[in-house]
Order: C-alpha cells, then sequence, then structure tokens
C-alpha cells in the first residue's frame, strides 16, 4: 500500500501504511505555480475509472491506497475565481520503481500556455532534436558543431563530445540527426562522408567512413539498423552550404553495422533541407513522405512526393507545406513556409492511398514555425507569431491566445511523454539564436485518459476525433464519414487497455466497424457489424486479415448504440444493449479507438471511451 504526499504545490502531508511518494514541480521558476491557488485536483491514472481528487490548500493531506496498476497523476491547480490555472502530468511511471520518500516530478503550465525550462549550453538556431532513451539529443545550430543531451525529467542537459570528423565550424552542417527505433540515434552526412552512433548512456561512437558525400539531406530511419537518405547535395562550399545549382535526384540505403550503401527507391524532385517521414499504407506496405526544402535555385519547393520503398515509381503531392507532422489517423499535415523563404498560408492533410492532398481551410502564414502532434491528435505550430492549432475533425485552424514567450522561427520540438511539448531554440525576439528551452501544455487527454465523450457535430467543444481523409466527412447538418473503404475516424487520447467504447451512431447497409488498438493503417483490431450478414471480429496486421471469431447475424440498418467492452483476455460487444459477441484474445496491441466506413456514409452522434 502507498501514499501519495503533494510537496512543492504548497500542499504537504504523509499517511498510509506503506511507503509515501512525493510529487512535485518539475524546474524553480514561478511559471506554472500560480499565487493566487486556493485548490488542487490530482487523479491516478491507469487502466481503471480515473477519480478526481480534491486538495484544499493549506491542509496536509496524504492520498492512500493508491490503485497498484497506477501509471501516472494529472495535477490541475485551481485559481481563486474557480478556473483551471495550471495543468500537469506525469510521464508514465510504475510505483514498484519508487522507494520510500521519492520524488515524482511533473511539469507545470497554464493551459495552453508555456513556461521556460532549463536552457541549452548553447544558442542554437536550425538545430536537430531526436529523442535516444530518457532524454532528448541536441545537435547543430551554434557557431561551432556541438551536441548535447537534455533531461525533460529535470529540465537540466550536459554537452556530448562529437566524433572529430564532425568537429569544427561546420562539422554538423547538413548533416542529419536520425532517431532509431531502438532509443538510439545516428548523425549522418553533411560536409564529410560518414556517420556517428550516438547509445544513450554511452555517447558517440567512432565515426564510420562511407563512399559519398550527401548532404542537407532528408534522413530517415527503415528500422534500427538501416536509414534512408534522399536528395541534397553532393558538393558543399567553405561554409557548408550546397555549392550552386549542385544537387542529388537519387536516393540510398546505408546498413548501420557495416556502412554499406545500397540504392534507394527513384527520387523525381530536387529538393535541399526537406524533412520527411515514413507513411504506412493499410496493405502493410512503406511509403517515405518529403516535403519542404529548396531546389537547385534555392527556391521553396511547394510539392511533396511520396517514394515506394519497395521501388515503384515515385508520386508528386502538389500544394503541401514545409513543416509535417503525423496525424493519429495514419495521415500526414503538411504546412507552411520553409526557412529562409516568405511566410505561406499553405497546409493539406496528405492521405495514404494515392489521393490529392486535401488543403485546409488558410492557416495564418509562416516561415518555419514547427508542428507537433498533441496527445490529443490535435496539431500545435509554434513559432514565428500567434501559435496555431489544427483541429482534424474539423479540418480547420484554430487560433490560440497569444504565448507569454516569444518563440520565433525555426526552433526543434517534439512531444514528451507527459504530453508537454518541448520546443528547443530557434531565433528570439530580436532575430538571433537562443540556447532557450519551452514547454507547451496542451490539454490533459492522453493515452491512460480515464473517460471522454467525442460529439463530432459540437466544434465548439474541440472533438478529438481525425478522419483518414478528411474530404470523406459530410459537416452540413451533423457528422458524417463516408468514403470507399479504408476510410475511419480515430479518437484523440486514450488508447485500449482496459476500456469500454460507447457509439452512437446510424448504421448503413454496406455496415460500419469499430476500431480498437489502432497503431497504424495496417495494424488494428475490428468488429465488423453488417446488416444482414454475421458480426466478426477481424485482426489486421501488416496488411494481412484473420478473423478471430464470429458472432450472429447484425439487425436492419437503423440508428443504434454499439458498445465494445476490452477486457485483459477478450473483447465484448452489444447492439441496442443486448450482447452479441464475446471474442477470447491472446494477443491486442494497445492503441487508438475509431469508427470506419466500408462504402456507405455513417452519421455519427457521439463516441464514449472508459475505462
Amino acid at each position: 500500500m502507498r501514499a501519495l504526499v503533494l510537496a512543492g504545490l504548497a500542499v504537504a502531508g504523509c499517511g498510509g501504511d506503506g511507503a509515501a511518494l512525493r510529487l512535485a514541480p518539475i524546474g524553480t521558476g514561478p511559471c506554472g505555480r500560480p499565487t493566487d491557488a486556493r485548490a488542487l485536483l490530482v487523479t491516478p491514472l491507469g487502466d481503471f475509472a480515473a477519480e478526481r481528487r480534491s486538495i484544499e490548500l493549506g491542509r496536509a493531506v496524504a492520498l492512500a491506497e493508491l490503485p497498484a496498476d497506477t501509471r501516472a497523476f494529472a495535477v490541475e491547480v485551481i485559481g481563486a475565481s474557480g478556473e483551471v490555472a495550471a495543468v500537469g502530468r506525469t510521464a508514465p511511471l510504475e510505483l514498484d520503481d519508487f522507494a520510500d520518500g521519492d520524488t515524482i516530478g511533473v511539469a507545470m503550465a497554464p493551459p495552453d500556455g508555456v513556461c521556460p525550462a532549463g536552457a541549452l549550453t548553447a544558442a542554437r538556431d536550425r538545430l536537430q532534436v531526436a529523442r535516444v532513451g530518457d532524454g532528448v539529443l541536441v545537435v547543430g545550430g551554434a557557431a561551432t558543431a556541438s551536441a548535447e543531451r537534455y533531461d525533460p525529467a529535470t529540465e537540466t542537459t550536459a554537452e556530448v563530445p562529437l566524433p572529430a570528423a564532425f568537429t569544427g565550424a561546420i562539422g554538423v552542417v547538413g548533416a542529419s540527426l536520425i532517431g532509431l527505433p531502438d532509443g538510439r540515434a545516428v548523425l549522418i552526412g553533411g560536409t564529410r562522408p560518414g556517420y556517428t552512433i550516438y547509445t544513450p548512456g554511452q555517447g558517440f561512437g567512432p565515426a564510420t567512413l562511407i563512399t559519398e558525400t550527401r548532404a542537407h539531406h532528408v534522413g530517415l530511419a527503415l528500422d534500427a539498423e538501416r536509414v534512408l537518405l534522399a536528395g541534397g547535395c553532393g558538393v558543399v562550399d567553405a561554409v557548408g552550404a550546397c555549392e550552386g545549382d549542385n544537387v542529388r535526384r537519387d536516393t540510398r540505403i546505408v546498413t548501420l553495422a557495416t556502412g554499406v550503401i545500397t540504392a534507394g527507391p527513384p527520387l523525381a524532385i530536387a529538393r535541399r533541407d526537406g524533412v520527411g517521414a515514413i507513411e504506412r499504407a493499410p496493405d502493410g506496405r512503406r511509403y517515405a513522405l518529403l516535403v519542404g526544402g529548396t531546389d537547385d535555385r534555392d527556391q521553396p519547393v511547394t510539392a511533396g512526393e511520396r517514394l515506394d520503398l519497395d521501388g515503384g515509381p515515385p508520386l508528386a503531392l502538389p500544394g503541401v507545406g514545409a513543416a509535417l507532422a503525423a496525424l493519429d489517423s495514419g495521415g500526414h499535415l503538411a504546412a507552411f513556409a520553409p526557412a529562409g523563404a516568405a511566410p505561406a498560408a499553405v497546409a493539406a492533410v496528405i492521405v495514404p492511398d494515392g489521393a490529392a492532398p486535401r488543403p485546409t481551410a488558410p492557416p495564418l502564414a509562416r516561415t518555419a514555425p514547427v508542428v507537433v502532434t498533441q496527445d490529443d491528435g490535435a496539431v500545435l505550430a509554434l513559432g514565428g507569431g500567434t501559435p496555431l492549432r489544427y483541429r482534424p475533425s474539423q479540418h480547420d485552424w484554430q487560433r490560440l491566445a497569444d504565448l507569454d514567450a516569444a518563440i520565433g522561427g525555426a526552433p526543434a520540438a517534439l512531444r514528451w511523454d507527459d504530453g508537454s511539448i518541448l520546443v528547443f531554440g530557434g531565433r528570439g525576439p530580436d532575430g538571433q539564436p537562443t540556447a532557450a528551452v519551452w514547454r507547451f501544455r496542451p490539454r490533459l487527454l492522453g493515452p491512460l485518459a480515464g473517460a471522454i465523450t467525442v460529439v463530432p457535430a459540437d466544434s465548439g467543444s474541440d472533438p478529438p476525433l481525425a478522419p483518414l481523409d478528411p474530404a470523406a466527412v459530410d459537416r452540413t447538418g451533423g457528422w458524417r464519414l463516408g468514403g470507399a473503404a479504408p476510410s475511419w475516424a480515430i479518437v484523440g487520447g486514450p488508447t485500449a487497455g482496459l476500456a469500454r467504447l460507447d457509439a452512437t451512431v446510424t448504421v448503413p447497409p454496406a455496415g460500419l466497424a469499430i476500431l480498437t488498438g489502432f497503431v497504424d493503417p495496417a495494424e488494428r483490431d475490428e468488429l465488423v457489424v453488417v446488416p444482414g450478414q454475421p458480426l466478426v471480429w477481424n485482426q489486421h496486421r501488416g496488411g494481412q486479415v484473420t478473423t478471430v471469431c464470429r458472432g450472429p447475424v447484425a439487425p436492419p440498418a437503423g440508428p443504434t448504440t454499439i458498445t465494445v467492452e476490452l477486457t485483459a483476455s477478450s473483447a465484448r460487444a452489444a447492439l441496442g444493449g443486448a450482447a452479441v459477441l464475446s471474442c477470447p484474445l491472446d494477443e491486442r496491441p494497445r492503441g487508438r479507438l475509431g469508427i470506419a466506413a466500408r462504402g456507405e456514409p455513417i452519421a455519427i452522434g457521439s463516441i464514449a471511451i472508459a475505462r
């Protein structure tokens, strides 16, 4: 049995028969600690019904007997007028990892606001970041080549020595920093032909020489041992920039264990300093998306490109921006202008089915902001002006309140395990590189959220629902999801461990599917409901579909409530309150939940998820 002792938030206390844990804010500044606070709300999170506990300030309070499977804590500070003045959430944790008296840190900030975090060791502009284990590797952007490891749990940083081949004034100019799925990272290319691998706890290893020079390219991890290098240039000048109109119109795959280079998929568009992402299609095939950057005349590239990693021809993606963010649905948002270009108000969603990109309503024009997907599926755009947020359910942009921070263009950012958005460097108010680090705090709707009800037609509630194809949604007089299969909408926030979903829908004659365990378009489970046909539970793994179990014939088309309950070893379903299916499941991915159309529009009234 354990007790949670709140400290550092104007509350202290102890109690309980077991170990006491302290919950305290990360950092020492006043931000996120309102002086007029009158109460705290603390919510243990896990695969159980979340119970928010109100704690009056000035009292000694202990939260005894925490649920054994508590995986995180959400904290809300209530201000004098009853408003939520600051919020925070811990990173995922295991209670058994803590001893009596240990402290659990939580980063607090105003809702949809930022707080300064511990600064970097050097001012950095156009830097690169990658997750490495439980920290963030920061490389480049300074006057001299350098790197450091940032610890979000303490908001402290430490310098990381670079191999000699990557030192000097231009040692990392034009190189790409690529995070690997095993927690390592590789720094590859640039002014010298080689790479070095960073291993958590060990630092960078010796540089490995390769047989060709490539700088200002897109670098993507194919797996833990292979990376794709696309575009860029092969000749650089004295300051590390691509020389003249030099450009590479090819791709290469580098095997990191050996340094062996092989030809990659064909490339059609000249691109230097672009960005990219790996896209997975419903059939399991993988593609590389490339956007942004400049061409051989230093003009912004306004078309993206989809590369078939199995060797098919590339596909141009017109009308997309230069900053790229993955959406919960499996699509990608590409928006705004690249660094050095005039501000642009371009934004579009790239759908993984070969369709043309889907333009959004024009956002405010920006140059080189960062775009980061929040835990709730919305996409935050920070840097160079008023913060913006893309709302997938409405396929529009929301203008947020101005921040108490001047975050300029060309920072780097990523979402951390506690749901906060870490923003590194870029340019300050004076237009010069900055060492500042900021922490943006979206709403507390994450993987362990206890309950949520999504009403898609209620745009004022910012419903966290991401359709695969925005063009498949009809918002006239409601919210209807159509489109030929595959067409789905994924609920942002909670992932399915032990959970229950209740969907109020109108089932069309073609039927629908309730999705669980959605990891990506090729990995998900589904309950298929087609009027007049037997109910089935399918599992999609890498493009292969397996039917796990079958149920009775589904009732006629029309309005109903569909319930899916996920237990530790089974999935149960009910239609209109009547139990219809129970499937034993030996293996089930922890992923998001959603709903899919099968060729005819579905009218979705609400989707409720609870533990």
